[in-house]
């Protein structure tokens, strides 16, 4: 079950509904909302939402990948599968804003690179190792997504993974079709200012920090 509230008047916010417009989505291996509920209290409008229970573990207990997994190739083809049914999806949903990606790209690497997004696709937003199981690969947490920069998905998970060679490789093979593209390689590079920023001002995964910026300069 996942409760939030919000201000009376910003309801129809994008995080408050994430999960309710979730249901619209098809072909993707994610928990149904079995229920919802709406009440106000206070000048504030409470939601619990109610989904269908996830018997597997987690891939790992934080966003970074710290330890080894064992994923075999039905994962990551459930992986795949479910992020291209994802990037098919109709959505008015928005995740990840030109002038975010803009600000981003700009403050960490220069004004002179090129940040316009060509390509944008419905994607997940929050994709890292806490939101994938390691059984069948179902994926959690469901209510920011909405359009970002292609790639932007599979491009999280190679920088939550960078302290782990092996399996940035893997992700890059499973997802080379979006990440060897022009708007895949700026869903890298913001994905990396975006952890960089992270480190930076509240000491999350200080760790990625060198290969972070490895990942960033072989794509510079």
């Amino acid at each position: 079950m996942r409760l939030t509230y919000t201000s009376r008047g910003v309801a129809d916010s994008r995080l408050f509904y994430g999960y309710r417009d979730a249901q619209s989505i098809l072909g993707v291996k994610k928990p149904d909302l079995e229920g919802s509920t709406e009440w106000e209290n206070e000048g504030f409008i409470w939601r619990a939402d109610v989904m269908t229970y996830v018997a597997e573990p987690m891939c790992s207990s934080t966003p970074d990948l710290r330890t080894s997994v064992t994923l075999d190739n039905d994962w990551w083809k459930s992986l795949r599968t479910s992020l291209d049914h994802l990037g098919r999806t109709s959505t008015y949903r928005v995740c990840v804003r030109q002038d975010l990606v803009t600000r981003r790209l700009s403050e960490r690497f220069g004004e002179s690179l090129d940040s316009v997004v060509r390509n944008w696709v419905v994607s997940h937003g929050d994709i890292h190792w806490a939101n994938l199981t390691s059984n069948s690969c179902w994926i959690l947490d469901w209510e920011g997504w909405g359009l970002a920069p292609a790639g932007t998905d599979a491009a999280f998970l190679i920088c939550f993974s960078a302290a782990k060679p092996p399996i940035v490789e893997r992700i890059r093979s499973v997802f080379g079709h979006v990440l060897d593209t022009p708007d895949g390689r700026l869903a890298q590079l913001f994905a990396c200012a975006e952890l960089l920023r992270m480190i930076e001002l509240y000491g999350d995964h200080p760790h990625l920090e060198t290969p972070l910026w490895e990942i960033a300069h072989s794509l510079l």
